[in-house]
Protein backbone atom coordinates (compact mmCIF):
# COMPACT_ATOMS: atom_id res chain seq x y z
CA UNK A 1 0.00 0.00 0.00
CA UNK A 2 2.87 2.40 0.76
CA UNK A 3 4.19 2.04 -2.78
CA UNK A 4 0.75 2.85 -4.20
CA UNK A 5 0.44 5.88 -1.91
CA UNK A 6 3.76 7.22 -3.12
CA UNK A 7 2.71 6.70 -6.75
CA UNK A 8 -0.54 8.62 -6.20
CA UNK A 9 1.30 11.38 -4.33
CA UNK A 10 3.92 11.60 -7.07
CA UNK A 11 1.20 11.79 -9.72
CA UNK A 12 -0.54 14.71 -8.00
CA UNK A 13 2.80 16.39 -7.30
CA UNK A 14 3.70 16.14 -10.99
CA UNK A 15 0.37 17.67 -12.04
CA UNK A 16 0.84 20.53 -9.56
CA UNK A 17 4.43 21.10 -10.68
CA UNK A 18 3.23 21.40 -14.29
CA UNK A 19 0.55 23.89 -13.23
CA UNK A 20 3.11 25.92 -11.30
CA UNK A 21 5.45 25.93 -14.32
CA UNK A 22 2.73 27.47 -16.48
CA UNK A 23 1.72 29.81 -13.66
CA UNK A 24 -0.98 29.02 -11.12
CA UNK A 25 -2.58 32.40 -11.81
CA UNK A 26 -3.42 31.24 -15.34
CA UNK A 27 -5.11 28.03 -14.12
CA UNK A 28 -8.90 28.42 -13.83
CA UNK A 29 -10.24 28.43 -10.29
CA UNK A 30 -12.55 25.55 -11.16
CA UNK A 31 -9.60 23.38 -12.20
CA UNK A 32 -7.84 24.03 -8.89
CA UNK A 33 -10.99 23.20 -6.97
CA UNK A 34 -11.49 20.01 -9.01
CA UNK A 35 -7.89 18.96 -8.39
CA UNK A 36 -8.27 19.54 -4.67
CA UNK A 37 -11.49 17.50 -4.76
CA UNK A 38 -9.60 14.65 -6.44
CA UNK A 39 -6.95 14.86 -3.71
CA UNK A 40 -9.69 14.68 -1.05
CA UNK A 41 -11.19 11.68 -2.81
CA UNK A 42 -7.79 9.96 -2.83
CA UNK A 43 -7.54 10.55 0.93
CA UNK A 44 -11.01 9.07 1.41
CA UNK A 45 -10.02 5.98 -0.58
CA UNK A 46 -6.83 5.59 1.44
CA UNK A 47 -4.60 6.33 -1.55
CA UNK A 48 -3.07 9.39 0.19
CA UNK A 49 -2.49 10.29 3.81
CA UNK A 50 -3.80 13.51 5.29
CA UNK A 51 -0.21 14.72 5.64
CA UNK A 52 0.41 14.10 1.94
CA UNK A 53 -2.80 15.94 1.04
CA UNK A 54 -1.73 18.91 3.17
CA UNK A 55 1.66 18.97 1.42
CA UNK A 56 -0.09 18.99 -1.96
CA UNK A 57 -2.42 21.79 -0.84
CA UNK A 58 0.61 23.78 0.33
CA UNK A 59 2.11 23.28 -3.15
CA UNK A 60 -1.06 24.79 -4.57
CA UNK A 61 -0.68 27.82 -2.35
CA UNK A 62 -3.30 26.81 0.21
CA UNK A 63 -6.15 26.59 -2.29
CA UNK A 64 -8.41 24.89 0.24
CA UNK A 65 -8.49 27.90 2.57
CA UNK A 66 -8.90 30.33 -0.35
CA UNK A 67 -12.01 28.57 -1.61
CA UNK A 68 -13.41 27.12 1.63
CA UNK A 69 -16.92 28.37 0.80
CA UNK A 70 -16.87 26.70 -2.61
CA UNK A 71 -15.77 23.39 -1.06
CA UNK A 72 -18.55 23.60 1.51
CA UNK A 73 -21.19 24.22 -1.16
CA UNK A 74 -19.77 21.46 -3.40
CA UNK A 75 -19.79 18.99 -0.51
CA UNK A 76 -22.91 19.88 1.46
CA UNK A 77 -24.90 22.19 -0.80
CA UNK A 78 -25.69 25.82 -0.02
CA UNK A 79 -26.40 25.64 3.71
CA UNK A 80 -27.29 29.33 3.79
CA UNK A 81 -30.05 29.01 1.22
CA UNK A 82 -33.65 29.24 2.32
CA UNK A 83 -35.58 26.00 2.59
CA UNK A 84 -37.88 25.47 -0.40
CA UNK A 85 -41.55 26.03 0.28
CA UNK A 86 -43.72 22.92 0.21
Amino acid sequence: MRCEMENVFDYFKDVIDRMRTSGLDSVPKEALIALTGAIDYAVGRGDLTIVQAERLDDSLGGIRSQYADAFEIATFGDLGAAEPAN
